[in-house]
């Protein structure tokens, strides 16, 4: 509440959370809401990983909660539901009068997106469902395979997520500063991951790593990560 001044237009929400996972509840996001009504504020909601939560973690939409529809800009893709990362098609949806000023700047930046990308979005749209649901099982699957064994490494402190396919350790024992942790592990491990420094100041001390990777791949990485780990004396 202390940040918002007279000159405050907008609230960005990004829910599920990447790089954290984080999932926010009902309770949290009718708040959010009441204090957006109060302030007359936009809130522009980034909802990409909608379909992606575990443990019966529900997401909710910010456009549904009360006085919130005429004020909501919600911004999706089909990159993360429906594995279309290439193909580049994503879309908002909001009230008229928020809508219409984006189509008219958008249109002198990019034309459209190609006509092949727009049918086989519409084929993910009004096809069974039940490939996400498979795909969603799957990341589950990896995301306790990545927890568990970064919680036995010493030196990594790692929060189970709730949704999206992203752990958000903190690495801060490591007496490294994000970055560095990550070209270390670049270098040593041969494994790729973000500093957290890279999400703004509140994400130093941790490095996102992504499970979006077959299995068999994550173990191997996981493995590397361990044997480098070691020469810090960390584990």
């Amino acid at each position: 509440m202390s940040l918002i001044t007279k000159k405050s237009r907008v609230i960005i929400l990004n829910y599920p959370n990447n790089p954290t996972g984080a999932v926010l509840s009902r309770e949290e996001l009718a708040a959010l809401a009441k204090i957006a009504v109060e302030h007359d504020l936009i809130v522009i909601s980034d909802e990409v990983y909608e379909k992606i939560t575990y443990d019966n973690t529900k997401h909710y939409c910010t456009a549904t909660f009360p006085e919130m529809r005429e004020r909501t800009l919600v911004v999706n893709s089909f990159s993360k539901t429906y594995a279309m990362t290439g193909l580049r098609v994503g879309f908002i949806y909001g009230p008229r009068e928020l809508v219409s000023p984006i189509w008219l700047a958008q249109q002198y930046i990019v034309a459209c997106v190609d006509s092949l990308a727009q049918y086989i979005a519409l084929a993910a749209l009004k096809g069974s469902q039940d490939f996400v649901k498979e795909m969603v099982r799957e990341f589950n699957r990896r995301r306790h395979l990545v927890h568990k064994r970064l919680g036995e490494i010493d030196g990594f402190k790692c929060v189970l997520p709730k949704g999206a396919f992203y752990v958000f350790p903190n690495v801060k024992d490591f007496a490294m500063t994000s970055e560095e942790f990550v070209v270390f592990l670049a270098r040593n491990a041969h494994v790729a991951t973000v500093p957290g420094s890279t999400f703004g100041n509140y994400g130093e001390g941790h490095i996102r790593i992504s499970y979006a990777a077959a299995y068999e791949q994550i173990e191997e990485a996981l493995d590397h990560i361990e044997k480098a780990t070691k020469k810090l004396g960390k584990s």
